[in-house]
């Protein structure tokens, strides 16, 4: 005898069907298949993703690039600093490398003229041209200097952190001064500085000679620290190796993108 189709011994045949059919090796395969294709989709989407970060995170940078070289250009050109200096008798080294004897205590008195000469390099002393270097006395009255290029010791090619240097005083100068004198440095500094390759020292009569020490600002003054923010706006196209990085890590992406599609 023949059941009708959807009778109760029949009921469950189709559901029975359809789990069998899902456990056959091409639905298997079929499975497989669509879940390989679901995860390139995601990694692709992940890819993108990253890729749009590192290329927003790009763009940024060379924005702000152009900020920051202005605010270290800013940072750089402010206010000039100084350091006071106490002029002292030279040693006898002095006057051994110079091939003259040191004057009489007599003849120092007698003095109109004094030369001097020493080297200046305090911490914090950066200047990129001898002009940016100027002394001035007590007074007020500023005194050009002597700047012997051969002993100059500089840093990254560019900046003066050293040098040699002389000038003169005369009798009257120095006594109406007191002995106050200051070199001051900076960027918006400028000077009628002479450089010359190395210092004459030739001995001359009522002339005698001086040296001098770079102090430190007296007690209950107030003690200002600063940072020198060196600026390379000369680099020309060397710069550019710092982007090596991320142009490999965009180029990886790319590729990496066009493997999954």
């Amino acid at each position: 005898m023949t059941r009708p189709y959807g009778s109760a011994g029949e009921a469950k045949h189709p559901t029975r069907s359809v789990a069998l059919s899902f456990a056959s090796p091409p639905a298997r395969r079929g499975l497989r298949f669509f879940a390989a294709r679901r995860a390139a989709q995601n990694d692709k989407r992940e890819g993108l993703g990253v890729t749009t970060r590192m290329t927003r995170a790009l763009c940024l940078l060379l924005l702000l690039l152009p900020a920051a070289l202005g605010a270290c250009r800013a940072s750089s050109a402010q206010g000039a600093s100084s350091a006071p200096l106490r002029l002292v008798p030279p040693d006898d080294e002095f006057f051994a490398r110079a091939g003259f004897a040191r004057p009489s205590p007599e003849e120092h008195q007698k003095a109109r003229r004094f030369v001097v000469v020493g080297r200046f390099g305090p911490p914090g002393f950066a200047v990129a041209a001898p002009e940016e270097l100027t002394l001035t006395t007590g007074s007020g009255r500023t005194v050009p200097l002597t700047i012997e290029s051969a002993t100059l010791v500089r840093e990254f090619d560019r900046l003066i952190v050293s040098a040699r240097l002389a000038f003169e005083l005369d009798a009257e100068t120095l006594a109406a001064s007191g002995g106050a004198l200051s070199l001051a440095w900076g960027p918006e500094v400028r000077a009628p500085n002479a450089l010359v390759e190395r210092l004459a020292l030739v001995t001359q009569p009522e002339t005698s000679w001086l040296t001098f020490i770079a102090e430190s600002p007296r007690a209950g003054e107030e003690t200002v620290a600063s940072i020198v923010v060196i600026a390379d706006s000369s680099a020309g196209w060397q710069f550019l190796w710092y982007l090596l990085p991320m142009a490999l890590i965009v180029l990886l992406l790319v590729i990496r993108k066009a493997a999954a599609a």
